[in-house]
C-alpha cells in the first residue's frame, strides 16, 4: 500500500491475501517516530479481515469508487485486470488495488471498517 523513507524513519504498510484468504495488512514502523512514541525504535502490527467480509468490502469499493460500468471495465484495462477471468483470486486482485488507491494507513481503513459494520481483527507489539 505504501512505503515512506526518510532519514530517521522507515514505515511500510502492505495489503495481501493470508495462506486461508483472510485479508491482512502488515505494519511496520523503524526508527525515530516508533521510539519517541513507544520507547522502541520498532514498532509491528497487523490487522486481519476475515475471508467471509472480502466480498463486502469489494463491493463498497467499488460502489465508492466507480459511477458507470465502464468507467469499471477501463479502470480493469488500465490495470492488467483480465475481465474474463473469474473466481477469487480475480476479485481479491481488484480488492488489493482498490484498498490501496483508497487507503493511506491501517487507521484509515479501520475508520471505513467501522462505518461499514466490517469486523477486523488488530494486533501489534513493540
Amino acid at each position: 500500500m505504501r512505503e515512506r523513507r526518510t532519514e530517521k524513519n522507515v514505515s511500510i504498510l502492505v495489503a495481501k491475501i493470508g495462506n486461508d484468504g483472510d485479508l491482512i495488512l502488515e505494519g511496520y514502523d523503524v526508527g525515530e517516530a516508533p521510539k519517541e512514541f513507544w520507547g522502541d525504535s520498532d514498532y509491528e502490527y497487523y490487522r486481519v479481515i476475515k475471508k467471509d467480509h472480502k466480498d463486502t468490502i469489494l463491493r463498497w469499493l467499488v460502489k465508492e469508487r466507480f459511477d458507470t460500468h465502464s468507467e469499471y471495465e477501463l479502470w480493469l484495462r488500465k490495470k492488467g485486470i483480465p475481465r474474463q477471468v473469474m473466481g477469487q483470486d480475480y476479485k481479491d486482485t481488484i480488492m488489493l488495488w482498490l484498498i490501496k488507491e483508497r487507503f493511506d494507513s491501517d487507521t484509515d481503513f479501520k475508520l471505513w471498517l467501522d462505518r461499514k459494520g466490517i469486523p477486523s481483527q488488530f494486533q501489534s507489539w513493540v
